[in-house]
Order: C-alpha cells, then structure tokens, then sequence
C-alpha cells in the first residue's frame, strides 16, 4: 500500500494457547512512506505510542496515539492524527517509563549534524497526543542506529548508539531529572495509635516506631507499611 502506515489487532487465546490475528487492516497513516516504526503501550492511559520516519516528507519524526475499543471478539482500534516531534530523524525507538508515566524517544537528529538525542513526553488521551519536554542531545559526533531500554535495578535508561566520526559504539547510562519516584504510599497528617475500644492519635512528642514526631516534620509510610520521615527513592 505504497508504504502507508498500518496496523493489525492481535489477541492471545489463553484457552487454547494461541494467537488469534484480526484481518481487518488499520490505517494510523495512509498518505506517508512510513519507515522505521516502533510502538511501545502506556498502562496509565491505556494508549499506545507508535513513533515512525516519513521518508516523503523530508524524514520528519512522526507519532501516533493509538487506543483499543471494542470487545476481544470485535476489536477496533481508533488513531489520533498524526503528529510531528522533530523535523528530520533517523533510527527512532521508543520506550515507556513507569516511573514517571512518559515515554522517552531515541534518534538521529539529521537537522543536527546527525546527533543522536532524546526526548520526553506525557501523553495525553484526552486531546490523543503527547506532551513534549526539551530534547536533550547524548552525543554532538555523527551518530547512527541508537536503542534504549530501560534500566529497572537502578531506574535509569541504557542508550546505545554507533558514533560515526569516532568509528566506534558507546553504551551509556542516562538519569533524566524527574525520574526517581518515591516509594512512600502517602504523608500523613495524623496517624490511628488505637481503634478500640476508643480511637486515639499519635501526638506531638511521640515515638513512632522510633520516629520522634515533630511539628512540621511528615511522616511516610511505606508499601512496606513501615513508617519514615525521609522520602524513599530507592526502587
């Protein structure tokens, strides 16, 4: 179909241990060459991202938001329109964080010296596209085919890439600012002592657990159901 971008539903039939395709064929763009597609699903807002190179159109990075409807007998998928997060790209990934419910883009920035870069964004169901941050550049040499994964022991992103002026390839860890998420459930304002036969509440000079509870100190407490003062950032 003259390289248009298109889709197709497949379900799993857990009863007998298959993969049931839908034939229906799904357009997400039918006027592009479209070229190096990749997708990756957001759980938070139950979309997917499909991010691609449009080769008629002067290799501009494109994406499309993408959601289900419909039951598993009847699928329908429903696009977004399409939209432009850089002018001219090469070897796009994508990868979704759950640590900060973004997803974070990889490519080569041809518009750039061929820098190899990425970009973070939100999507938004409402308005089906995507919130984007400042791209940051990981590479300023010629760079070719970077991949991102996503680091879950130590919450960082793991980028790869080929740097072309050095004729050599590079691994490197990357920490962007707003990733590190704590694990404390909730803060506190007051916490239940006992529930019966009367209720009554921790109070100024207490000790919690070890924790001296002090004016306008929070308290946290963790999934662990243990209390602290210090958020946590540890995974």
């Amino acid at each position: 179909d003259a390289g248009q971008g298109t889709s197709y539903v497949y379900r799993v039939d857990t009863t007998n241990q298959t993969i049931v395709p839908d034939l229906t064929q799904y357009s997400y763009d039918a006027s592009a060459n479209v070229a190096q597609q990749k997708a990756t699903y957001d759980p938070s807002t139950q979309c997917w991202v499909i991010i691609y190179r449009d080769i008629d159109n002067s290799n501009q990075g494109h994406y499309v938001i993408g959601q289900l409807s419909g039951n598993t007998t009847t699928p329908t998928i429903s696009y977004g329109s399409v939209q432009t997060f850089q002018n001219s790209i090469m070897n796009p990934s994508v990868f979704f964080n759950p640590q900060t419910d973004k997803v974070i883009v990889s490519y080569v920035d041809v518009t750039s010296s061929g820098n190899a870069k990425t970009i973070t964004g939100r999507i938004r169901p409402a308005t089906m596209d995507i919130e984007w941050d400042t791209p940051d550049t990981i590479s300023t040499s010629s760079c070719d085919f970077p991949a991102i994964g996503f680091n879950t022991n130590d919450n960082t992103f793991i980028i790869a890439y080929e740097d072309v002026t050095a004729g050599d390839s590079f691994v490197q860890p990357l920490q962007f600012a707003g990733t590190t998420t704590t694990t404390n459930a909730l803060q506190w304002v007051g916490i239940a002592k006992t529930v019966s036969p009367n209720v009554e509440l921790f109070k100024q000079g207490d000790v919690v657990t070890g924790l001296s509870l002090s004016q306008g100190l929070p308290v946290y407490v963790n999934y662990d159901g243990t209390l602290t003062q210090t958020p946590n950032e540890d995974v």
